[in-house]
């Protein structure tokens, strides 16, 4: 049943984006190094600034924002894949694009669930967080005190470093 919602789903998404993209008004891109940014045309240079600017004015509710447009099926979604993920005692785990940590919290909840004579053998388990933007990492943050875990978010240079942990 999985694979046929998956395969629906699939097709079904398919088809209203090729719908949406038949019927846009973008103009032919004149431009190799341009690129789209909703409705416009933005030069590729420019489309990474504009996305974090978006992710920044929704990080405060982007985690309610994700149950409204999917009507709550995302958690379900979620539950599945830590489901197939069967994360064990002693695992270390980095969540890329965890944003505010909704998937990381889960594999946490997994692991502390696991029963204390295996997690004896097996002391330490550690989830990262790695994402781009400091304001999603920020509200994950405040998350992670509201759940008791007390280790910081330490937002790293993605120069010198390629993730951010919690």
């Amino acid at each position: 049943i999985d694979i046929m919602y998956t395969s629906l789903r699939s097709l079904c998404v398919r088809g209203f984006a090729r719908r949406a993209f038949a019927t846009s008004n973008i103009p032919p891109d004149p431009n190799p190094s341009s690129t789209h940014f909703g409705f416009k045309t933005v030069p590729e240079e420019e489309k990474q600034q504009m996305v974090g600017e978006v992710f920044h004015k929704v990080a405060d509710t982007y985690d309610k924002m994700n149950d409204f447009m999917s009507a709550g099926i995302h958690r379900y979604w979620k539950d599945q894949m830590i489901g197939m993920l069967r994360p064990s005692a002693g695992s270390n785990i980095i969540d890329v694009a965890g944003g505010t940590g909704d998937v990381a919290f889960r594999i946490i909840e997994s692991l502390q669930r696991i029963p204390m004579h295996t997690r004896k053998r097996h002391p330490r388990s550690l989830v990262t967080i790695a994402d781009i933007n400091p304001s999603m990492l920020a509200v994950g943050q405040q998350r992670a005190r509201l759940r008791g875990l007390d280790k910081p978010v330490t937002v790293l240079s993605l120069s010198h470093s390629p993730f951010v942990s919690v």
